[in-house]
């Protein structure tokens, strides 16, 4: 971040920016910890993701209150601006993330054994393993403010798209094939739902640091 004239502004948004990343790293954790536990029947750690969500929405309270307080105080205009926007916008798709892990963890605590159901296991897992990785890249991509990478990662979403309707429409064909399983089937769709959504908010943070770099909104934009 550019030095400011006033070094004060320069701690203010440097302790933003530390709190921001915090946060990050916690949330990051949580889907990763919320999906193994789901592969895993692991209740124990389900449990403590549904616990530390509380610490996720403290982050964003906080991280909200000193955003509007540096916007009221500092009136910053061009690119510091941009950072505080993006700031507020980043703090709530890290916010539903934590969300739809917490989601996800009550979903393993309510149906406590895990069926590999082999139409889906695969492509759930794949699932699983990509939308955790977009989210530490577009995490990384805000860190390096590497524009070029952001993009990548909005275009690389399409395959969550593809695999969260081929776990759609395999899910659907095994209920009807396998009516002893519909309630399996049926939580694999939720997790997949959770997944998509959560590989939706990290395509935002993609689309928010190309804002932050460039100044365009690249939202409904782009393909």
């Amino acid at each position: 971040m550019a030095k400011h004239i006033s070094e004060q502004f320069d701690v203010e948004l440097e302790s933003t920016n530390r709190i921001f990343l915090e946060m990050g790293g916690l949330v990051e954790g949580q889907l990763r910890d919320a999906f193994a536990a789901y592969i895993q029947s692991n209740l124990e750690l389900a449990t403590q993701v549904v616990e530390r969500e509380a610490s996720v929405n403290r982050f964003e309270v906080d991280l909200n209150g000193r955003i509007a307080n540096v916007i009221a105080r500092r009136q910053p205009a061009a690119g510091d601006l941009r950072l505080l926007v993006v700031f507020l916008k980043n703090t709530t798709d890290l916010e539903r993330i934590g969300d739809e892990s917490k989601r996800i963890a009550r979903l393993t605590i309510s149906q406590p054994s895990y069926s590999e159901l082999p139409v889906v296991h695969d492509d759930l897992t794949a699932l699983g393993d990509i939308v955790t990785s977009h989210l530490g890249r577009a995490l990384n991509c805000f860190v390096r403010r590497d524009s070029d990478a952001a993009q990548n990662l909005i275009n690389a979403d399409k395959r969550v798209d593809n695999l969260y309707k081929t776990i759609l429409d395999n899910s659907s064909q095994g209920m009807t094939s396998d009516s002893e399983s519909v309630d399996e089937f049926l939580t694999v769709i939720w997790i997949a739902r959770a997944l998509e959504r959560i590989g939706d908010h990290a395509k935002n943070l993609a689309e928010n640091v190309i804002y932050l770099v460039t100044g365009e909104f690249v939202t409904h934009t782009r393909n």
